[in-house]
C-alpha cells in the first residue's frame, strides 16, 4: 500500500483498498488517516477526513472528541460524541432562619445545570456580620476552614448540587439580618449569574 489511503486496523496493520498490507509505521497516533487532515479535522476508522466542527465522533477511532468550536463542549450521547453549546448554570436564591448562639448555623448554597454537568460555587462577597467556614462534619461544631471570598470555587458534596457552610456570627448576641452573594460554576468553567442568600437570626 502506498502512504495515501493506508489506515489502521485494529490488529495493528494497514489495510489499502480492502487489500491487507504489512504492519503500518506511518500511521498517526490520533486518527487512522495516513496524513493529518486539513486544518481541525480529524480521521475517523475508515481514514476518511470530517471537519471538527460539525462532526467529534472521530479521532481515536470514534471514541474521543477533538477541540470543538467556540465555547462547545464534547458530549456523549447514544449516536457517540459530538460538539454541543454548553448552557449555563443557575445560582438559587435561599434564605435560612436561626436562633442567635448558635456556634454554626448551617446554610446550603445550591444550583442547576441544565446539561447535568458537576458544580462549584464561589462566594463572591462576605456577611457583614459573620464568617462563612467549610462545614466538615468530623470538626469540632462542624466549623472546617473558613472560606476564601472570591477565592477557587468549592466543589459541590458528591452526587449534588448543594455546599454546605457554617455561618458564624462574630458576636453571640447578634440578632438581625444578614445575606452575602455566591454563584454557581460547572465543570467547564462557564459562570451563573449572583444569587443571595439571606441569614436571620432571632432571639429566642
Amino acid at each position: 500500500c502506498g502512504e495515501r489511503g493506508q489506515v489502521c486496523q485494529p490488529d495493528g496493520r494497514c489495510r489499502c483498498d480492502d487489500t491487507s498490507c504489512a504492519a503500518c509505521e506511518t500511521c498517526l497516533t490520533e486518527g487512522h488517516c495516513s496524513a493529518p487532515c486539513a486544518g481541525s479535522g480529524c480521521c475517523d476508522a475508515l481514514g476518511t477526513c470530517h471537519d471538527g466542527n460539525t462532526l467529534a465522533a472521530c479521532g481515536r477511532g470514534g471514541e474521543s472528541c477533538i477541540a470543538c468550536a467556540g465555547d462547545d463542549v464534547c458530549r456523549a450521547d447514544g449516536q457517540g460524541e459530538t460538539c454541543r453549546a454548553n448552557q449555563p448554570p443557575t445560582a438559587l436564591a435561599r434564605s435560612v432562619t436561626d436562633a442567635w448562639m448558635r456556634t454554626c448555623v448551617p446554610i446550603t448554597l445550591s444550583g442547576t445545570d441544565p446539561d447535568g454537568d458537576a458544580l462549584s460555587f464561589q462566594v463572591i462577597d462576605s456577611p457583614a456580620s459573620g464568617q462563612l467556614l467549610i462545614y466538615a462534619d468530623d470538626a469540632p461544631n462542624f466549623l472546617g476552614p473558613p472560606v476564601t471570598i472570591g477565592g477557587a470555587p468549592l466543589p459541590a458534596e458528591p452526587g449534588t448540587e448543594q455546599l454546605r457552610l457554617c455561618y458564624r456570627t462574630f458576636s453571640r448576641f447578634f440578632s438581625g439580618v444578614d445575606a452575602f452573594r455566591y454563584r454557581a460554576v460547572d465543570q467547564y468553567g462557564v459562570v451563573s449569574g449572583d444569587a443571595r442568600l439571606d441569614i436571620t437570626i432571632v432571639e429566642p
